[in-house]
């Protein structure tokens, strides 16, 4: 298995408004790291209506085991369209 950066794990923060394909990058990025044999945690939220709404998704890939959903530090942070205010929010 290969390095991850240097890093024992990395957490990933993606967030946005609905409909810009926030959950569905969480889950190819999660997808990739199973692949690559690591250990993998996704947590999404996002609100009732499909579009529109404030949308997160935090997502772990480590060697080791993950005992947590919450991101200790956001190492990456991804793609252009991103709501800054989110970003901040736990």
């Amino acid at each position: 298995m290969g390095s991850l950066l240097g890093k024992e794990a990395i957490e990933i923060r993606i967030a946005g408004i609905g409909g810009q394909g926030i959950i569905q990058t969480g889950t190819i990025l999660s997808l990739a790291g199973m692949y690559d044999g690591k250990n993998v945690s996704q947590a999404s939220t996002y609100g009732p209506e499909s579009r529109g709404t404030p949308s997160k998704t935090d997502v772990i890939i480590s060697d080791s085991d993950i005992d947590r959903l919450r991101l200790k530090r956001q190492i990456i942070i991804l793609l252009p369209f991103l709501h800054q205010g989110l970003l901040q929010r736990s």
